[in-house]
């Protein structure tokens, strides 16, 4: 197959491209004088994560299927900020309402981070979300490509079970906010 070279960046070469990620090879030269010859970047959309307390203070996880482990874990509701023009709060209280039903009371950014700066260009925007509306019992998540269950439980034990970095880093952010403002 053909590779593209990009009309922008004569050094750039677009490897792979669709609506989820673009992936490129490029050469690129360091600010001390150095060149890389094959430097390879990835494009995502940003992304948001949620740390909702619901009652008590309580967190709502996920217990979601994940494929590359290929099996279940805990993290916090997250996505994708894919609609065009979305804001992050916007799509931090979408998420947070698919994912788990809950509604959100009021949401507090802790933060916008990169992802991966060595090579992904998206960042990731984490939110506190202090939890108004309680789901329905029968609260199932209409998307079928997202195996999760919400599950309650305390910050510490939300610390505790999640695997996914991202989450772990969310949730010691809104533990800090927490402390701090006496939530």
């Amino acid at each position: 197959m053909k590779r593209k070279k990009s009309a922008k960046n004569p050094r750039r070469e677009v490897l792979i491209r669709n609506q989820w990620i673009t992936v490129w090879r490029e050469r690129l030269k360091l600010p001390n004088g150095s060149t890389i010859p094959d430097y390879y970047f990835t494009k995502r959309p940003n992304m948001v994560i949620v740390v909702p307390l619901a009652e008590n203070k309580k967190v709502v996880m996920l217990r979601q299927w994940r494929p590359v482990p290929k099996s279940y874990i805990y993290n916090l509701p997250m996505g994708l900020m894919d609609k065009k023009n979305e804001s992050a709060m916007n799509a931090g209280r979408r998420e947070l309402k698919e994912e788990t039903g809950y509604s959100v009371k009021k949401l507090i950014s802790l933060g916008v981070y990169w992802r991966a700066p060595a090579y992904l260009t998206s960042k990731v925007h984490i939110f506190l979300a202090l939890c108004e509306t309680l789901p329905h019992r029968s609260f199932q998540n209409k998307d079928r490509y997202e195996l999760a269950v919400p599950k309650i439980m305390s910050l510490r034990e939300a610390k505790q079970r999640t695997t996914d970095l991202g989450s772990l880093a969310a949730l010691l952010l809104a533990e800090k906010f927490i402390k701090e403002h006496l939530i």
